[in-house]
């Protein structure tokens, strides 16, 4: 969508902490762990809330949640994953 997001990774010692403004589908967030591939703490609705991010396949189905959502297009949930992922990977080096 158009939405422009404030996200932040940290790392702590052999943790991770995720902040993001908004509310993840679950399946989202165990993707995100599962990239990340250490403990991870998820912290959404982080610096404000810009609505739910569902999956591509929420997106098909509909539901209150998606249709609640603000100004996104169905594979963003996704496209944000794979920033945050990015973000992580960049602290491992």
């Amino acid at each position: 969508g158009k939405n422009e997001l404030d996200l932040a990774v940290w790392r702590l010692g052999p943790a991770w902490l995720a902040f993001v403004p908004v509310e993840l589908f679950s399946e989202l967030c165990c993707d995100l762990r599962r990239r990340v591939g250490a403990p991870l703490l998820l912290a959404t609705c982080a610096n404000g809330w810009h609505g739910y991010f569902p999956t591509r396949a929420a997106c098909a189905e509909g539901g209150y949640e998606v249709r609640g959502s603000w100004n996104f297009r169905p594979g963003d949930g996704e496209r944000l994953i794979e920033e945050l992922a990015g973000l992580a990977m960049a602290l491992r080096k």
